[in-house]
């Protein structure tokens, strides 16, 4: 039987950087923030059409999760946490 191995982690008002890459083996990652003024942001890596990768901003009281699919791994996704509020990360691998 596969087993799902998680990796968690709460962050309160500090500005943490988190590289996400295939090495890491994650699947899915789930993105919670909770209260606070400013935003965690997400940022890929990639180009379509020549056209850069913007930064997503997810407010207090957002949460989105984001999933690699078809036994692929999530990489080259970069996640910049709240400064003024608390953020829940929860990655499945």
């Amino acid at each position: 039987m596969n087993e799902a191995k998680f990796w968690t982690q709460n962050v309160s008002a500090a500005a943490e950087t988190f590289n996400l890459d295939a090495v890491d083996g994650f699947t899915a990652l789930s993105i919670i923030v909770l209260g606070g003024t400013t935003p965690t942001t997400v940022l890929g890596t990639l180009s379509l059409d020549g056209i850069a990768s913007e930064v997503i901003n997810i407010g207090a009281g957002e949460s989105i999760t984001i999933e690699a699919g078809q036994g692929k791994v999530l990489a080259g996704l970069t996640v910049v946490t709240s400064t003024t509020g608390e953020t829940s990360l929860i990655a499945v691998q």
